[in-house]
């Protein structure tokens, strides 16, 4: 089955909102269907300083309900 997602994304330094697909699971994974997101001033200093270059989805303070799991 494949997953789509929205996601706050970084490109060129900006923040951009992207529909992206998400991967497989691998071992030991969940599948989080995020109800509730924080963007703290970390995340505004990981895109200041590009600590994670272009494509990198940022924020991971999240509240959801697992939708699937691989154990």
């Amino acid at each position: 089955m494949a997953f789509t997602a929205t996601a706050v994304t970084q490109r060129n330094q900006k923040l951009v909102q992207e529909t992206v697909s998400i991967p497989p699971l691998k071992e030991h994974q969940v599948l989080v269907k995020v109800t509730s997101a924080a963007f703290n001033p970390t995340d505004r200093l990981a895109l200041d300083v590009d600590a994670f270059g272009d494509g990198a989805v940022l924020g991971c303070d999240f509240a959801g309900v697992v939708v699937k799991s691989k154990d």
